[in-house]
C-alpha cells in the first residue's frame, strides 16, 4: 500500500515537472516570437521613415523645380515686354543730325561712249569742322559730291582720301558747328545685341531711314570684286541701297559699325554687313592725315586651299594660301615666288588661309621695306624665300 502511494506520488511529481517544463518552454517560445515581432516592427518602421524622408526630398526637389520654372517664365515674360527694349526714339533723335545723305555724279567710259551717272549713299559726321566718313564705293569715280544735312541744307564736298581695300573713304565739307557721332570700340559687342541702322535708303528724300535688328554674327569675311573684307559685323537690320556709309549704332547711339553691303540672293533675306568701328577708326585717321592708307604689298593673287585644287594640283598639304597670280615687277616676282606655290608660313608664323595673311598686314605686323621669310611648298618640297615688302600701288 505504501509502495503504491509512493509510486502514485512519484508519478504526480513527474507530471507536474513536465507540465511546468512545457509551460516554461512555451513561455520562452512566446518571448522569442515577441522579440522577433518587435525587431520586425522596428525594421518596418525604419523602412517607413526612409520612405517618408525620400518622399520629402522628392517634394522639395519638385518645389524647387517649379520655383525655377516660374522665375524663368517671369524672366522670359520680362524679355518679351517693351520695358526691356525701350523706345529708341530719343536715341534716334540725337543720332540723326550726325547722319548725312550723299549724292555723287560721275562719268564713265562704256561700250557706247562716255556716260554720266548718279549714285547715292550715306555718311557719318566725324568732326565738327566737316569731316565725314563713308564707303569708298559710294564716292568712287565721283566728279561731284553733294552732301545733304538733317537741317535740309546742302554742301559740296571734296574727297580727302579713300581705301578700296577696306571700302572706306573720308570727304570734307566747308562747314562748322556740325554734330559728330561717337565712333565706339565694339569689344563688348555680342551676338544678339540690338542695333540700329540709319541711312539714305534707296535715295528717298527727307529724313534718314531707321531700321532695327540684332547682331547676327561677328568677324565675318566677304569677297567683293577685288576687295576682301574682314572683321565684318553681320546684322538683320534692314540695309538697302543708299544705306552704304551710314552708321550701325548700339542702343546708346554709339557707332559700332559702318553699313557697307546687303547680301542679295533670291533665297536669302535679312543679311547685311557693317565694317567694324575698330577698322573704321584706324583707317579714317590715316585718310585724314595722308589722304590714303599705306599698305605693305607682296604682289600676289591668292586663295584658300580647297578640295578641288588639292586634287587638281596633287597637293600634299590641306592648309595654306595658294598663289594664283603674280603681279609683274612686284615683290613676289622679284623674290622668286611662282603661281601655284603654297604659302604655309611667314617668319615662321603659320599661315593657314587668306584671312591670316590679311590679319598680319592689318594688325601692323608687316610694313613697307620689311624683309620677310616666306615658307612655301613647291612640287611637294618646302623651301624658304626672302621677300622685301613694298608699298601697294593705288588701284
Amino acid at each position: 500500500m505504501n509502495l503504491q502511494k509512493y509510486i502514485i506520488t512519484l508519478l504526480i511529481l513527474v507530471m507536474s515537472t513536465t507540465i511546468i517544463s512545457c509551460n516554461s518552454l512555451r513561455s520562452n517560445d512566446e518571448n522569442k516570437d515577441n522579440e522577433k515581432q518587435e525587431l520586425q516592427e522596428v525594421e518596418e518602421n525604419k523602412q517607413l521613415l526612409n520612405e517618408i524622408s525620400s518622399i520629402r526630398n522628392e517634394l522639395q526637389t519638385l518645389k524647387n523645380s517649379i520655383a525655377n520654372k516660374t522665375n524663368t517664365n517671369d524672366n522670359t515674360s520680362n524679355l518679351a515686354t517693351p520695358n526691356v527694349l525701350p523706345s529708341i526714339a530719343n536715341m534716334v533723335e540725337v543720332a540723326r543730325p550726325g547722319v548725312v545723305s550723299i549724292v555723287i555724279s560721275s562719268t564713265q567710259n562704256t561700250f557706247f561712249g562716255r556716260q554720266d551717272s548718279d549714285g547715292a549713299g550715306s555718311g557719318i559726321i566725324i568732326s565738327e569742322d566737316g569731316y565725314i566718313l563713308t564707303n569708298s564705293h559710294v564716292v568712287d569715280l565721283a566728279n561731284t559730291i553733294t552732301v545733304s544735312f538733317y537741317d535740309e541744307t546742302q554742301s559740296e564736298a571734296e574727297l580727302i582720301g579713300q581705301d578700296p581695300l577696306t571700302d572706306l573713304a573720308v570727304i570734307k565739307v566747308d562747314k562748322s558747328g556740325l554734330k559728330p557721332l561717337s565712333i565706339s570700340p565694339n569689344n563688348n559687342l555680342r551676338v544678339g545685341d540690338w542695333v540700329v541702322a540709319i541711312g539714305n535708303a534707296i535715295g528717298l528724300e527727307g529724313e534718314p531711314t531707321v531700321t532695327l535688328g540684332i547682331v547676327s554674327a561677328l568677324e565675318r569675311e566677304l569677297a567683293i570684286d577685288s576687295t576682301y573684307l574682314t572683321e565684318l559685323i553681320q546684322t538683320d537690320a534692314v540695309i538697302n541701297p543708299g544705306n552704304s556709309g551710314g552708321p550701325l549704332l548700339n542702343l546708346n547711339g554709339d557707332v559700332i559699325g559702318i553699313n557697307t553691303i546687303k547680301y542679295v540672293e533670291t533665297s536669302t533675306d535679312g543679311i547685311g554687313f557693317a565694317i567694324s568701328s575698330e577698322t573704321a577708326a584706324t583707317i579714317m585717321q590715316q585718310l585724314i592725315q595722308n589722304g590714303k592708307v599705306i599698305w605693305p604689298w607682296i604682289g600676289i593673287g591668292a586663295q584658300d586651299i580647297d578640295l578641288q585644287n588639292i586634287d587638281e594640283l596633287d597637293l600634299n598639304v590641306t592648309e595654306g594660301v595658294l598663289i594664283r597670280s603674280i603681279s609683274p615687277n612686284g615683290p613676289a616676282e622679284k623674290g622668286g615666288l611662282l603661281a601655284n606655290d603654297i604659302i604655309v608660313a611667314i617668319d615662321e608664323k603659320p599661315i593657314r588661309n587668306v584671312k591670316e595673311l590679311q590679319t598680319l598686314r592689318q594688325t601692323g605686323y608687316l610694313s613697307i621695306g620689311q624683309e620677310i621669310i616666306v615658307t612655301i611648298i613647291r612640287d611637294k618640297i618646302s623651301q624658304n624665300i626672302l621677300i622685301t615688302l613694298e608699298e601697294q600701288p593705288r588701284l
